[in-house]
C-alpha cells in the first residue's frame, strides 16, 4: 500500500500529495482500531490468508534446506578428518556433541527469526486487508484530483490498486522515454566537453604558435613591462619613504642622547690622535737608531764572514802537503778540461769558494727553469707554482668549452642576422599593406603609451603630494603623541583578566600566554592617525566631563571661605589659650628639658668616651 501511495504521489500535484498523506495517516489509525479477531467477509481476505500460508511453506522449506546443507557440510568435514587420521574417537564424540549443540542453538535462532518475520508479514497483511475492505478511497481520490475533472471521471470507479496500475501503465512509455533522453543527454554532454577541449587546444595553438613576432608586439610587451615596473617602483618608494620617515622620527627623538655620545667620541678621537703623535715623537729617534744599528750589524757580520773565510783559507794552506804551484796547476787543468768538453760553462771566480762545478751548472739550469716557470705563471695567471699543473689541467677543458661557446655565439649571430633580414622584409610588407589588425595594434600601442604617461604623472603627483605634506603630517602626529602622553592617566585602557574554566589552569606553569618566546615587542607609539584621534577625543571628552562635574557653585565657594576663616580663628584662639594657661610646674619641666638638651655630648666627646671605654676593657682582660 505504501508503494501504491508513493507512485500516486509522483503523478499528482503538491496539494494533492498533502491530502494523500493525511488519508494515509487516517488509514493507519483505523487499522489500529480494527480488532484482530474480526470475521472474514470477502474473497480478498481468503487470498491474503492463502498468501500467508504460501509464505510459511516457503520459509519452512528454506529452513529445512539450510539444515540439510549444514548437515552435509558437517558430514563432509568429519569424513575428511577420519580419512586423514586427524580426529580420534574421543575427539570425534566431543566434536559431534558440540556440533549438535551449536546446530540446535542455530536452528532455534533461525526458527525464532522466521517466526518474527512471519508475524510481521501477517500484521502488515491484516492491516492492508482491513484497509481494503473497510473504506472506499473514491472520495480521497476525488479530493486529490480536485483540479483535474478528466482524471476524476476516469478514476472515480477504480480502487487505489487499479489507479496505481493504470498510472504505471500510462507513464511507462514516458518514463522509458525520459530514461532514454537522460542517457542521450549525458552522452551529448561528454561529446560536447571533448569538442570544447579540442577547440581550446586549437585556439591555444593558433594563439601561441607564431613563428614571427612583430615589432608592435615587442613594443606592447615593453610597455606592459614598464607599467609593472612602475607599479613596483611606486610601491617600493612608498615603503622606503615610510621607513625613512620612521627613522627620521626616531633619530629626532633620540638626538638628545646622541649629542653627548658624539662629543665624547670626538674627544676620544682627539686624545687618541695626540697619543699617536706622542708615540711617534718618542719612537722616531728609536727607529732611526735601530736602522743605524741594523746597518752597523750587517757591516760587522760581513767583516766577520770575510775574516772567517780568510782564516779558513789560511788553515787550508797550512794543512795541505802540496805546493802552491801544483794547486794552481790542478785548478787550471780542471778549468781547461771543462771548457774543452763542450758542455755548460761554469767559471769559478775564487778558488776557495765552497761550490763545485756541478753545483754551478745546477745553478745556471735553475735560473733557466725559474725563467720558464715565470713565463708559465704569466700564461696561466697563477701566483703559486704548486697550482700550475692544476690550472693547466683544467685549462684544456676550459679552452674546449670556450671554443664551443664561441661557435654557438657565431651560430646565434647568424640566426639573428637571418631573423633581422626576415623582419625587415615583413616590415616592408606591413608598411605597404596595413590591415585592420595592424590598425588595432597601433591603436592599442598608443593607448598603452598614454596609460604609461598618465601613470607617470600620477606617480609624480603622489610624490609631490607626499613631499609637500610630509612635514605637516609629522608635526600633526607629534602633536597627537604629545596630547596622548599628557592624557595617558585619563581613562586608561584596562585589560580584561583571563578567565579559566577551572582552578587548576591558574597554575603558573600552565599559563600558556606567558610563554611568548617569539613575540614581537610592541611599537613605541601608535602610527595610525585615526586611532590616535579617536583615543585623544575620548580622553579629552572624559577630562571635560570630569571638570564639568567638579565645577563648584558660587554659594559653595562663599560657604567654604567662611568655614575656612572660622577654622583659622578657632585654631588661633586655642593656641593663645594654651600659652596663657601654663602652670609653674610646666615651666619647671620645660627648663629641665632645655638643660638636658644642652648637656647632650657632641661627636668628639662620644669618640673620647668610646676610646676610654675600650682601654678600660683591654686592661680588665689583661
Amino acid at each position: 500500500m505504501n508503494s501504491l501511495i508513493r507512485r500516486l504521489h509522483n503523478t499528482v500535484s503538491p496539494s494533492a500529495r498533502n491530502k494523500l498523506t493525511r488519508v494515509k495517516v487516517h488509514e493507519q489509525r483505523n487499522n489500529q482500531e480494527v480488532h484482530p479477531n474480526r470475521a472474514i467477509r470477502s474473497a480478498g481476505e481468503k487470498r491474503m490468508i492463502k498468501r500467508v500460508q504460501v509464505w510459511k511453506l516457503i520459509f519452512g522449506l528454506i529452513g529445512k534446506v539450510s539444515e540439510v546443507v549444514v548437515a552435509i557440510i558437517a558430514i563432509t568435514v568429519i569424513r575428511n578428518g577420519e580419512r586423514n587420521g586427524i580426529l580420534s574417537e574421543h575427539c570425534k564424540a566431543r566434536k559431534r556433541l558440540q556440533f549438535s549443540n551449536l546446530e540446535k542453538v542455530s536452528q532455534r535462532k533461525r526458527l525464532f527469526h522466521h517466526y518474527r518475520v512471519l508475524k510481521r508479514q501477517i500484521r502488515h497483511g491484516r492491516r492492508k486487508w482491513v484497509q481494503m475492505i473497510s473504506e472506499d478511497g473514491a472520495l480521497e481520490v476525488r479530493n486529490l484530483l480536485a483540479g483535474n475533472k478528466g482524471m476524476q471521471r476516469l478514476y472515480q470507479t477504480m480502487s487505489l490498486n487499479q489507479i496505481v496500475d493504470n498510472i504505471n501503465q500510462r507513464t511507462f512509455t514516458l518514463r522509458k522515454e525520459r530514461d532514454r533522453l537522460t542517457a542521450r543527454l549525458e552522452n551529448l554532454k561528454a561529446v560536447y566537453e571533448k569538442a570544447l577541449r579540442v577547440k581550446s587546444e586549437i585556439e591555444n595553438r593558433n594563439k601561441y604558435h607564431d613563428f614571427y613576432v612583430l615589432d608592435e608586439q615587442f613594443k606592447s610587451y615593453e610597455k606592459k613591462k614598464l607599467l609593472v615596473n612602475s607599479k613596483t617602483r611606486l610601491a617600493a618608494i612608498k615603503t622606503i619613504n615610510g621607513s625613512y620617515q620612521k627613522i627620521i622620527a626616531i633619530l629626532r627623538h633620540d638626538e638628545i642622547f646622541y649629542e653627548p655620545i658624539l662629543n665624547s667620541l670626538d674627544r676620544d678621537i682627539l686624545d687618541q690622535e695626540n697619543f699617536i703623535k706622542h708615540i711617534l715623537h718618542l719612537g722616531s729617534p728609536a727607529i732611526a737608531r735601530f736602522s743605524e744599528l741594523s746597518e752597523d750589524f750587517r757591516k760587522q757580520q760581513e767583516m766577520a764572514r770575510k775574516r772567517t773565510l780568510a782564516m779558513t783559507e789560511l788553515v787550508t794552506k797550512l794543512r795541505s802537503n802540496r805546493k802552491r804551484s801544483s794547486l794552481f796547476q790542478t785548478f787550471k787543468n780542471v778549468d781547461g778540461g771543462h771548457k774543452g768538453g763542450g758542455g755548460r760553462t761554469a767559471a769559478i771566480k775564487s778558488p776557495f769558494v765552497r761550490e763545485t762545478i756541478s753545483m754551478l751548472v745546477m745553478k745556471t739550469e735553475l735560473k733557466a727553469i725559474e725563467e720558464t716557470i715565470k713565463k708559465i705563471k704569466f700564461a696561466t695567471f697563477c701566483s703559486k707554482s704548486t697550482e700550475i699543473y692544476r690550472r693547466m689541467k683544467g685549462q684544456v677543458e676550459y679552452n674546449y668549452q670556450l671554443r664551443k661557446r664561441l661557435e654557438n655565439d657565431d651560430l646565434g649571430l647568424e640566426a639573428l642576422e637571418t631573423k633581422v633580414k626576415c623582419a625587415s622584409v615583413l616590415r616592408d610588407v606591413l608598411i605597404d599593406n596595413i590591415t585592420d589588425e595592424g590598425d588595432r595594434r597601433l591603436r592599442r600601442v598608443k593607448l598603452l603609451g598614454e596609460a604609461i604617461e598618465a601613470q607617470d604623472k600620477y606617480q609624480a603627483a603622489i610624490l609631490d603630494y607626499m613631499k609637500n605634506r610630509a612635514k605637516a603630517f609629522v608635526l600633526f602626529r607629534y602633536s597627537l603623541w604629545n596630547i596622548h602622553d599628557i592624557l595617558r592617566h585619563v581613562a586608561p585602557t584596562r585589560g580584561r583578566p583571563t578567565s579559566y574554566p577551572n582552578e587548576y589552569l591558574k597554575l603558573p606553569l600552565l599559563k600558556f600566554e606567558m610563554l611568548t618566546m617569539r613575540a614581537v615587542p610592541p611599537e613605541v607609539a601608535e602610527e595610525n592617525i585615526s586611532s590616535l584621534m579617536k583615543t585623544a577625543e575620548k580622553k579629552l571628552r572624559a577630562l571635560m566631563l570630569a571638570f564639568h562635574q567638579l565645577r563648584v557653585k558660587p554659594s559653595e565657594v562663599v560657604r567654604a571661605r567662611a568655614d575656612y576663616q572660622s577654622d583659622i580663628y578657632r585654631q588661633q584662639l586655642l593656641v593663645s589659650e594654651t600659652n596663657s594657661c601654663w602652670t609653674k610646674h610646666e615651666f619647671i619641666v620645660a627648663e629641665e628639658a632645655a638643660k638636658a638638651a644642652t648637656s647632650v655630648p657632641n661627636r668628639k666627646q662620644i669618640k673620647a668616651q668610646s676610646a676610654k671605654l675600650v682601654e678600660e676593657t683591654a686592661k680588665r682582660d689583661e
